[in-house]
Protein backbone atom coordinates (compact mmCIF):
# COMPACT_ATOMS: atom_id res chain seq x y z
CA UNK A 1 0.00 0.00 0.00
CA UNK A 2 1.27 3.35 -1.01
CA UNK A 3 -0.37 5.88 1.20
CA UNK A 4 1.28 8.84 2.30
CA UNK A 5 1.21 9.82 5.85
CA UNK A 6 1.99 13.43 7.25
CA UNK A 7 3.99 13.30 10.42
CA UNK A 8 3.71 16.65 12.36
CA UNK A 9 6.04 17.77 14.98
CA UNK A 10 6.19 20.84 16.88
CA UNK A 11 8.82 21.99 18.11
CA UNK A 12 10.22 24.22 20.48
CA UNK A 13 13.96 24.62 22.11
CA UNK A 14 14.52 20.66 21.68
CA UNK A 15 18.07 20.54 20.18
CA UNK A 16 19.22 18.04 22.88
CA UNK A 17 16.63 15.43 22.04
CA UNK A 18 15.88 16.40 18.41
CA UNK A 19 18.49 14.34 16.18
CA UNK A 20 16.77 11.38 17.94
CA UNK A 21 13.74 12.19 17.21
CA UNK A 22 13.90 13.39 13.59
CA UNK A 23 16.03 10.17 12.96
CA UNK A 24 13.69 7.56 14.43
CA UNK A 25 11.18 8.92 12.17
CA UNK A 26 13.46 8.85 8.79
CA UNK A 27 14.57 5.25 9.62
CA UNK A 28 10.75 4.12 9.39
CA UNK A 29 10.38 0.78 7.74
CA UNK A 30 7.50 2.38 6.09
CA UNK A 31 9.05 5.20 4.21
CA UNK A 32 6.16 6.89 2.02
CA UNK A 33 5.87 10.00 4.92
CA UNK A 34 6.34 13.84 4.52
CA UNK A 35 7.33 14.92 7.78
CA UNK A 36 6.55 18.61 8.59
CA UNK A 37 8.54 20.12 11.72
CA UNK A 38 7.13 23.15 12.87
CA UNK A 39 9.65 25.15 14.58
CA UNK A 40 7.71 27.61 17.96
CA UNK A 41 10.04 30.40 18.47
CA UNK A 42 13.19 28.14 19.57
CA UNK A 43 16.07 29.97 21.39
CA UNK A 44 17.97 27.24 20.64
CA UNK A 45 19.63 25.42 17.89
CA UNK A 46 16.38 23.72 17.14
CA UNK A 47 16.03 25.62 13.81
CA UNK A 48 18.95 25.26 12.15
CA UNK A 49 18.87 21.26 13.03
CA UNK A 50 15.19 21.30 11.63
CA UNK A 51 16.66 22.57 8.11
CA UNK A 52 19.91 20.65 7.83
CA UNK A 53 17.29 18.19 7.53
CA UNK A 54 15.45 19.34 4.94
CA UNK A 55 18.31 20.38 2.99
CA UNK A 56 19.04 16.39 3.29
CA UNK A 57 15.60 14.73 2.92
CA UNK A 58 12.99 15.87 -0.11
CA UNK A 59 10.01 14.20 2.72
CA UNK A 60 11.02 17.06 5.37
CA UNK A 61 9.44 20.03 5.58
CA UNK A 62 10.11 23.06 7.79
CA UNK A 63 7.83 26.02 8.55
CA UNK A 64 9.08 28.72 11.60
CA UNK A 65 6.51 30.81 13.44
CA UNK A 66 7.05 32.87 16.45
CA UNK A 67 6.20 31.43 20.07
CA UNK A 68 2.78 31.00 20.24
CA UNK A 69 2.38 27.64 22.11
CA UNK A 70 2.10 23.68 20.90
CA UNK A 71 -1.57 23.72 20.02
CA UNK A 72 -0.80 26.38 17.26
CA UNK A 73 2.54 25.06 15.85
CA UNK A 74 0.18 21.30 15.58
CA UNK A 75 -2.56 23.41 13.87
CA UNK A 76 -0.12 25.14 11.54
CA UNK A 77 1.01 21.28 10.73
CA UNK A 78 -2.49 20.66 9.91
CA UNK A 79 -2.38 23.70 7.76
CA UNK A 80 -0.04 22.44 5.67
CA UNK A 81 -0.31 19.12 5.53
CA UNK A 82 -1.32 17.33 1.81
CA UNK A 83 -1.09 13.88 2.83
CA UNK A 84 -4.46 11.92 3.43
CA UNK A 85 -3.51 10.76 6.46
CA UNK A 86 -1.78 12.44 9.32
CA UNK A 87 -0.22 11.88 12.87
CA UNK A 88 1.77 13.61 15.60
CA UNK A 89 4.76 13.13 17.69
CA UNK A 90 6.74 14.94 19.79
CA UNK A 91 10.08 16.61 19.77
CA UNK A 92 11.11 14.61 22.81
CA UNK A 93 9.97 11.13 21.90
CA UNK A 94 11.05 8.92 19.71
CA UNK A 95 9.81 6.12 16.90
CA UNK A 96 10.84 2.69 17.03
CA UNK A 97 11.25 1.91 13.07
CA UNK A 98 7.92 0.22 12.73
CA UNK A 99 5.17 2.72 13.94
CA UNK A 100 4.00 4.05 10.28
CA UNK A 101 3.89 0.44 9.25
CA UNK A 102 1.91 -0.43 12.50
CA UNK A 103 -0.70 2.28 11.24
CA UNK A 104 -0.83 1.35 7.45
CA UNK A 105 -1.89 -2.76 8.91
CA UNK A 106 -4.39 -0.90 10.02
CA UNK A 107 -5.63 0.77 6.68
CA UNK A 108 -4.91 -2.30 4.89
CA UNK A 109 -7.43 -4.23 6.97
CA UNK A 110 -10.28 -1.68 6.04
CA UNK A 111 -9.35 0.57 3.21
CA UNK A 112 -11.82 3.52 4.80
CA UNK A 113 -11.30 3.56 8.20
CA UNK A 114 -10.79 6.70 9.70
CA UNK A 115 -9.24 6.49 13.00
CA UNK A 116 -6.69 3.88 13.30
CA UNK A 117 -5.37 3.57 17.10
CA UNK A 118 -2.14 1.29 18.22
CA UNK A 119 0.11 1.46 21.77
CA UNK A 120 2.46 3.25 23.29
CA UNK A 121 5.68 2.49 25.17
CA UNK A 122 6.42 4.77 28.56
CA UNK A 123 9.68 5.54 28.65
CA UNK A 124 10.72 6.34 32.63
CA UNK A 125 14.04 6.44 33.83
CA UNK A 126 14.88 3.10 34.96
CA UNK A 127 12.28 1.38 33.15
CA UNK A 128 9.64 0.97 29.72
CA UNK A 129 6.28 0.38 30.32
CA UNK A 130 5.00 -1.12 26.89
CA UNK A 131 0.90 -0.57 26.72
CA UNK A 132 -0.56 -2.47 24.14
CA UNK A 133 -3.87 -2.37 23.61
CA UNK A 134 -6.31 -5.24 21.81
CA UNK A 135 -6.82 -5.25 18.07
CA UNK A 136 -10.48 -5.05 16.68
CA UNK A 137 -12.42 -3.27 13.93
CA UNK A 138 -15.16 -0.68 14.92
CA UNK A 139 -17.67 0.58 12.68
CA UNK A 140 -19.21 3.62 13.26
CA UNK A 141 -22.29 2.28 15.72
CA UNK A 142 -19.71 0.39 17.78
CA UNK A 143 -17.16 3.98 17.80
CA UNK A 144 -17.95 4.35 21.82
CA UNK A 145 -17.45 0.96 23.09
CA UNK A 146 -14.17 0.78 20.79
CA UNK A 147 -13.34 3.49 22.88
CA UNK A 148 -14.41 2.14 26.31
CA UNK A 149 -12.12 -0.65 25.28
CA UNK A 150 -9.19 1.40 24.80
CA UNK A 151 -10.14 3.35 28.29
CA UNK A 152 -9.02 0.39 30.13
CA UNK A 153 -5.55 0.89 28.99
CA UNK A 154 -5.99 4.51 29.69
CA UNK A 155 -4.17 5.38 26.58
CA UNK A 156 -6.71 7.04 24.79
CA UNK A 157 -5.66 11.00 25.38
CA UNK A 158 -2.23 10.31 24.21
CA UNK A 159 -1.67 12.44 20.81
CA UNK A 160 0.95 9.92 19.31
CA UNK A 161 -1.29 6.68 19.28
CA UNK A 162 -3.78 7.90 16.53
CA UNK A 163 -3.50 8.20 12.95
CA UNK A 164 -5.98 10.57 11.16
CA UNK A 165 -7.75 11.29 8.00
CA UNK A 166 -6.37 14.76 6.90
CA UNK A 167 -9.36 15.10 4.59
CA UNK A 168 -11.72 15.14 7.68
CA UNK A 169 -10.21 16.97 9.65
CA UNK A 170 -9.91 20.10 7.03
CA UNK A 171 -13.02 19.78 6.02
CA UNK A 172 -14.92 20.14 9.17
CA UNK A 173 -12.09 22.83 10.15
CA UNK A 174 -10.97 20.80 13.55
CA UNK A 175 -8.00 22.51 15.72
CA UNK A 176 -6.14 22.28 18.80
CA UNK A 177 -7.59 24.24 21.54
CA UNK A 178 -4.81 27.18 21.75
CA UNK A 179 -6.49 27.84 24.68
CA UNK A 180 -6.10 24.92 27.22
CA UNK A 181 -2.64 23.60 27.97
CA UNK A 182 -3.96 20.12 29.32
CA UNK A 183 -5.80 17.68 27.86
CA UNK A 184 -6.00 19.07 24.66
CA UNK A 185 -4.96 15.74 22.55
CA UNK A 186 -8.06 13.96 23.98
CA UNK A 187 -10.45 17.13 23.32
CA UNK A 188 -9.37 16.80 19.14
CA UNK A 189 -9.83 12.80 19.31
CA UNK A 190 -13.12 13.21 20.61
CA UNK A 191 -14.23 16.12 18.59
CA UNK A 192 -12.85 14.21 15.69
CA UNK A 193 -14.89 11.08 16.15
CA UNK A 194 -18.05 13.36 16.16
CA UNK A 195 -17.29 13.10 12.08
CA UNK A 196 -15.33 9.65 11.87
CA UNK A 197 -17.23 6.41 10.84
CA UNK A 198 -14.93 3.72 11.99
CA UNK A 199 -11.68 2.91 14.00
CA UNK A 200 -9.07 0.25 13.95
CA UNK A 201 -7.50 -1.28 16.37
CA UNK A 202 -3.63 -2.36 16.01
CA UNK A 203 -2.28 -4.58 18.89
CA UNK A 204 1.27 -3.10 18.85
CA UNK A 205 2.71 -0.13 20.37
CA UNK A 206 6.14 1.76 18.38
CA UNK A 207 6.12 5.18 20.18
CA UNK A 208 8.39 5.59 22.65
CA UNK A 209 7.00 8.19 25.48
CA UNK A 210 9.58 10.01 27.49
CA UNK A 211 8.42 10.89 31.38
CA UNK A 212 9.75 13.86 32.46
CA UNK A 213 10.45 14.42 36.04
CA UNK A 214 9.93 18.27 35.32
CA UNK A 215 8.98 20.86 32.59
CA UNK A 216 5.42 20.84 31.02
CA UNK A 217 4.15 17.70 32.08
CA UNK A 218 5.20 18.66 35.70
CA UNK A 219 4.25 21.89 35.46
CA UNK A 220 1.60 23.07 38.10
CA UNK A 221 -1.98 23.83 37.48
CA UNK A 222 -4.87 26.15 38.41
CA UNK A 223 -8.11 25.55 39.73
CA UNK A 224 -9.78 27.02 36.38
CA UNK A 225 -7.12 25.93 34.21
CA UNK A 226 -7.93 22.11 35.48
CA UNK A 227 -11.59 22.43 35.24
CA UNK A 228 -11.98 24.14 32.44
CA UNK A 229 -10.17 20.90 30.60
CA UNK A 230 -12.12 18.67 32.40
CA UNK A 231 -15.30 20.17 31.44
CA UNK A 232 -14.30 20.75 28.07
CA UNK A 233 -13.82 16.98 27.86
CA UNK A 234 -17.00 16.32 29.75
CA UNK A 235 -18.80 18.45 27.09
CA UNK A 236 -17.55 16.83 24.10
CA UNK A 237 -18.09 13.19 25.53
CA UNK A 238 -21.65 14.16 26.24
CA UNK A 239 -22.15 15.34 22.53
CA UNK A 240 -20.95 12.14 21.17
CA UNK A 241 -23.35 10.13 23.34
CA UNK A 242 -25.95 12.23 22.33
CA UNK A 243 -25.20 10.61 18.44
CA UNK A 244 -24.03 7.18 19.58
CA UNK A 245 -25.31 5.04 22.17
CA UNK A 246 -23.35 3.66 24.90
CA UNK A 247 -23.67 2.96 28.39
CA UNK A 248 -19.79 1.71 28.48
CA UNK A 249 -18.76 4.68 27.10
CA UNK A 250 -21.33 6.89 29.44
CA UNK A 251 -20.08 5.56 32.98
CA UNK A 252 -16.53 5.45 31.51
CA UNK A 253 -17.34 9.18 31.01
CA UNK A 254 -18.37 10.31 34.05
CA UNK A 255 -15.58 7.98 36.15
CA UNK A 256 -13.16 9.97 33.94
CA UNK A 257 -14.90 13.10 34.65
CA UNK A 258 -14.88 12.46 38.81
CA UNK A 259 -11.20 11.66 38.61
CA UNK A 260 -10.05 14.63 36.91
CA UNK A 261 -12.52 16.77 39.13
CA UNK A 262 -10.74 15.66 41.95
CA UNK A 263 -7.30 17.12 40.40
CA UNK A 264 -9.01 20.64 40.19
CA UNK A 265 -10.69 20.30 43.85
CA UNK A 266 -7.16 19.48 44.96
CA UNK A 267 -6.38 22.78 43.46
CA UNK A 268 -9.23 25.11 44.88
CA UNK A 269 -7.82 24.13 48.25
CA UNK A 270 -4.28 23.39 48.22
CA UNK A 271 -4.54 27.12 46.73
CA UNK A 272 -6.27 28.91 49.25
CA UNK A 273 -9.28 30.51 47.98
CA UNK A 274 -11.72 32.02 49.99
CA UNK A 275 -13.79 30.11 52.08
CA UNK A 276 -16.77 31.68 50.79
CA UNK A 277 -15.36 30.26 47.05
CA UNK A 278 -14.89 26.83 48.18
CA UNK A 279 -18.23 26.30 49.74
CA UNK A 280 -20.14 27.51 46.82
CA UNK A 281 -17.85 25.69 44.54
CA UNK A 282 -18.01 22.19 46.40
CA UNK A 283 -21.65 22.63 46.65
CA UNK A 284 -22.45 23.10 43.13
CA UNK A 285 -20.09 20.06 42.57
CA UNK A 286 -21.93 17.84 44.95
CA UNK A 287 -25.40 19.08 43.05
CA UNK A 288 -23.84 17.83 39.94
CA UNK A 289 -22.23 15.40 40.75
CA UNK A 290 -22.62 13.19 43.78
CA UNK A 291 -24.31 10.09 41.73
CA UNK A 292 -21.27 9.86 39.57
CA UNK A 293 -18.65 9.39 42.85
CA UNK A 294 -19.07 5.70 42.79
CA UNK A 295 -18.03 4.92 39.42
CA UNK A 296 -14.48 6.19 40.45
CA UNK A 297 -12.09 4.04 42.02
CA UNK A 298 -9.28 5.74 43.31
CA UNK A 299 -6.17 3.90 44.33
CA UNK A 300 -4.56 6.90 45.34
CA UNK A 301 -4.51 7.53 49.05
CA UNK A 302 -5.20 10.98 48.89
CA UNK A 303 -8.24 10.73 46.22
CA UNK A 304 -9.82 7.89 48.66
CA UNK A 305 -9.90 10.36 51.28
CA UNK A 306 -11.87 13.00 49.05
CA UNK A 307 -14.36 10.85 47.47
CA UNK A 308 -14.52 9.28 51.66
CA UNK A 309 -15.63 12.83 52.73
CA UNK A 310 -17.71 13.76 49.11
CA UNK A 311 -19.97 10.61 49.36
CA UNK A 312 -20.45 10.95 53.72
CA UNK A 313 -23.49 12.71 54.14
CA UNK A 314 -21.57 15.71 55.92
CA UNK A 315 -22.85 19.17 55.49
CA UNK A 316 -20.95 21.18 52.44
CA UNK A 317 -19.38 23.66 55.34
CA UNK A 318 -17.79 20.64 56.87
CA UNK A 319 -16.25 19.30 54.12
CA UNK A 320 -14.67 22.61 53.33
CA UNK A 321 -13.47 22.88 56.72
CA UNK A 322 -11.58 19.56 56.97
CA UNK A 323 -10.63 20.19 53.40
CA UNK A 324 -8.74 23.49 54.51
CA UNK A 325 -7.77 21.92 57.76
CA UNK A 326 -6.15 19.01 55.84
CA UNK A 327 -4.38 21.12 53.36
CA UNK A 328 -2.81 23.76 56.45
CA UNK A 329 -1.70 21.08 58.10
CA UNK A 330 0.07 20.09 54.88
CA UNK A 331 1.24 23.33 54.41
CA UNK A 332 2.61 23.60 57.83
CA UNK A 333 4.30 20.71 57.34
CA UNK A 334 6.32 21.71 54.42
CA UNK A 335 7.50 24.95 55.65
CA UNK A 336 8.58 23.24 58.96
CA UNK A 337 10.57 20.65 57.00
CA UNK A 338 12.16 23.36 54.66
CA UNK A 339 13.66 24.79 57.88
Amino acid sequence: MNIEIGIIVPVYNAEQSLHRCIDSILTQSYSIFKLILIDDGSKDNSLNICRQYQNSDERVKVYSQNNSGVSMARNKGIELCTSPYLCFTDSDDYLEPHYLQNFVEGISASPNVDMVFQGINRVFTNHTEKIVPKQGFYPRKRLLDGISDINQYSIFGYICTKMYRTEIIKRYHLRFNKNISISEDRIFALQYLEYCNSLSVINRSAYNYIIHNNGLTAHKRSYQEIKQAADINLQCAQHLLSLLQSQRFENDTRRMYIMSSFGYLTELFATPYSFKTQKAEISSYLQLYATWLPLYKPTNNYHKFIKRLLVTPYKVCTVVVILRLYWLLKRIKQKLKHK
